[in-house]
């Protein structure tokens, strides 16, 4: 058996040794190979310097950071081909009208006419759909009040899609004419395909009244969420809000037109009452024979017939 002899003192000191070995299957002598055996001194550490510079080599191979030669070239042609791609597809696009705007869809509205959207929008059909900015025209048709929103949409390869937003009436105001009245208070006349339904009209308050203070209004969309949060099938029975002088408000009954006072304050309390009351199917069927419904009373409710 062969050993391998002590390092020498010196650092840069090297060692040859030979490893010797017989082949079974042939006679003789086989020298397999040599090995040069380096010592590091910092670390006492025997390394073979063939393998440490193959791998040093491996290390300094190129990167995506450090390119040769040869990758920077294909780099640029790259870039190059991606460029005249990009220009060539703008102008076909420019040219030919394969994206031109040749439909116009709108949806969503129910009391505009698509026409007078249309109108709205100045939509250019001569140009594409990367043409068209869709901002300014969602600013032309927004400048319609009753809409409340608009959303553009292409759809390729020729068609607009326009989604359209209304402002919905919660209440109607009379005041020579009728009001249409948004969950935000704005007032605006109303158009002609708009429902009545079971949406309550307002008396009382004139709109001229309100350029100048709003809260009487504020105060009766304030009573309205409440009657929804009470009990929202009270619109069903409910024709109409009056706003009296003193701010209290009273209702009057579809079937009827039976008042109800409420009064100025505990609004909750007696609006449950009033569900309560309008809950039993033999109040509802006499309903046109009441006169009067007074809630003002704590833990009361007065009725008063129609004599």
């Amino acid at each position: 058996m062969w050993k391998m002899p002590p390092p020498e003192t010196s650092t840069n000191s090297l060692c040859w040794f030979r490893k010797k070995y017989i082949n079974s299957s042939r006679s003789g002598w086989n020298w397999k190979s040599n090995w040069l055996v380096s010592r590091n001194p910092t670390a006492n550490v025997w390394r073979n310097p063939i393998m440490s510079k193959r791998n040093k080599s491996s290390n300094t191979s190129p990167s995506l950071f450090y390119p040769t030669p040869r990758l920077a070239v294909w780099w640029v042609v790259i870039i190059v081909l991606g460029y005249i791609t990009f220009k060539f597809g703008t102008y076909l696009i420019q040219k030919t009208n394969f994206f031109a705007v040749h439909r116009v869809e709108i949806v969503g509205n129910k009391y505009l006419k698509d026409s007078e959207i249309l109108s709205l929008a100045a939509i250019d059909t001569q140009q594409t759909l990367y043409d068209i900015d869709p901002k300014e025209i969602s600013e032309r048709i927004l400048n319609n009040p009753y809409i409340k929103g608009v959303s553009i949409t292409r759809a390729f390869p020729t068609t607009l899609l326009l989604s359209i937003e209304e402002r919905e009436p919660v209440l109607y105001l009379v005041d020579r004419v009728i009001y249409m009245v948004d969950e935000s208070g704005l007032i605006l006349k109303k158009l002609p395909d708009m429902p009545m339904g079971d949406i309550p009209i307002i008396t009382g308050i004139s709109k001229k009244s309100l350029e100048k203070d709003m809260s009487p209004l504020m105060s009766v969309l304030g009573l309205k969420r409440k009657i929804e949060e009470v009990d929202n099938s009270l619109f069903s029975f409910i024709s109409e809000i009056h706003l009296n002088n003193d701010g209290s408000p009273e209702l009057y009954l579809v079937k009827g037109g039976g008042k109800v006072y409420l009064g100025k304050s505990h609004h909750y309390e007696r609006l449950y009452y009033l569900s309560q009351l309008l809950n039993r199917p033999d109040v509802v069927n006499r309903l046109d024979k009441i006169k009067r419904i007074d809630l003002r009373f704590q833990r009361r409710i007065i009725l008063q017939k129609r004599s």
